[in-house]
């Protein structure tokens, strides 16, 4: 049964938009294998997504985060949806590996209409270079991040990532935050940094490179020196966020929660999760309102989307299903249409069962 409250909202609350899949780093962790996954053979022209973006504006949606793959790539094209998005009132963020961040790209993507920007910053050097394979990341990501807090009004997120070898650079990268934070001129504008955690997803290379996962008990002593330690929980400049990445799976699942968030990968699909491999839409083919209309904005409920999400309990959980399915973004994926089969169809949760 969908969830009573589905018909308020007319749109998604927000869109993810993969803009490109392309990358310019082969991070041993990247869950949808950026720069290599099947996504990338088949991306959007620039005016098929501006096409989308403009599509988008009718809705009037709350936020847009452009993510990749690395989202610079295509920074003119970014700048440009950006503009489209401004007039509407929707809040636009990005997320970036910092590389192609140049000061004069930072400055025209604020001007252009970007709100908030966010960074991967996976420990002090030697561990941030190791979790990104390259050398000389963690020196443009650090200088974009002094950019970005000393010259411009973005709001600022660090995703933090954590290894086996990194944990504890943790405590490190936060006081190492705290200090330019303390030292620029936008410590009294009441914004802070968002310092986001949440366990290593074994999905794309981290299942080629399950060494670097860290321990229970590694995840456990990291958990709990952030609920501890009253710093991280009530920092005016910091703010500390330890995540889960299948909690929406498991919380929609139980509760036929109404979809706030439509995924929109750099090919067109339309996605339940970013972490499942399971299409039910493309935007060349209908319109997100359209299918919004038609049954995304209660995909929760649907019975095929239950029956495949019904074990999930952990991210190891996560990793057996895509290993039963397909890896994210590979083209032997789970594929349906909304809009051309009723996923409450008992007989195409049979076809899923014998596929």
């Amino acid at each position: 049964m969908a969830n009573r409250f589905t018909h308020i909202l007319r749109a998604p609350h927000q869109v993810s938009f993969d803009i490109t899949n392309k990358c310019n780093l082969r991070c041993l962790h990247c869950f949808n294998s950026s720069g290599e996954n099947d996504v990338v053979k088949n991306e959007l022209s620039d005016e098929e997504v501006l096409s989308f973006i403009r599509s988008l504006v009718p809705m009037q949606l709350y936020n847009v985060c452009f993510c990749g793959g690395e989202t610079l790539i295509r920074k003119d094209l970014l700048c440009k949806c950006i503009k489209e998005l401004k007039p509407s009132g929707t809040h636009c963020s990005m997320v970036t590996n910092g590389i192609l961040a140049t000061d004069e790209t930072i400055m025209e993507l604020e001007q252009s209409g970007l709100d908030a920007i966010q960074f991967s910053l996976d420990g002090m050097e030697a561990a941030h270079d190791k979790l990104r394979n390259k050398t000389g990341v963690y020196a443009s990501v650090m200088r974009a991040i002094h950019f970005v807090i000393n010259n411009t009004n973005l709001h600022l997120s660090i995703a933090f990532t954590p290894t086996n070898f990194n944990l504890d650079d943790f405590e490190i990268v936060y006081e190492e935050l705290a200090q330019i934070w303390k030292n620029s001129k936008r410590v009294k504008t009441g914004d802070y940094i968002e310092l986001r955690l949440q366990p290593l997803m074994l999905l794309g290379r981290a299942k080629n490179n399950l060494g670097i996962v860290p321990t229970d008990d590694q995840y456990r002593r990291l958990v709990q020196l952030i609920r501890e330690r009253e710093a991280y929980r009530y920092s005016k400049s910091i703010d500390v966020k330890w995540g889960d990445p299948i909690d929406h799976l498991i919380r929609f699942k139980d509760n036929n929660n109404f979809l706030d968030q439509a995924i929109v990968h750099a090919n067109g699909d339309i996605v339940v999760s970013a972490y499942l491999p399971i299409v039910v839409g493309n935007i060349n083919k209908h319109s997100l309102s359209d299918y919004w209309n038609h049954g995304l904005n209660d995909i929760w409920s649907k019975r095929v989307i239950q029956y495949l999400v019904s074990r999930m309990q952990s991210i190891h959980d996560m990793e057996e299903l895509t290993d039963t399915i397909a890896d994210i973004n590979m083209d032997n994926g789970l594929s349906f249409d909304l809009m051309e089969c009723d996923l409450d169809d008992l007989n195409l949760i049979k076809e899923v069962l014998l596929s």
